[in-house]
């Protein structure tokens, strides 16, 4: 049941229901997809070191 009120509260959070959702410092990142642009456009490490 926890693991239902989890998934519940993820897809609430992210407005989305696949997974991985991600999240840096509770900023709502997106998806595996989002990751790696931010990634390529050189914007994760900032976005990493701004978090701690």
């Amino acid at each position: 049941m926890e693991d239902a009120a989890k998934r519940a509260e993820m897809r609430e959070r992210s407005r989305s229901s696949t997974v991985p959702q991600i999240f840096i410092n509770g900023q709502h990142i997106g998806g595996s997809d989002e990751l790696a642009a931010l990634e390529q456009a050189g914007k994760l490490d900032t976005l990493l070191a701004q978090a701690g």
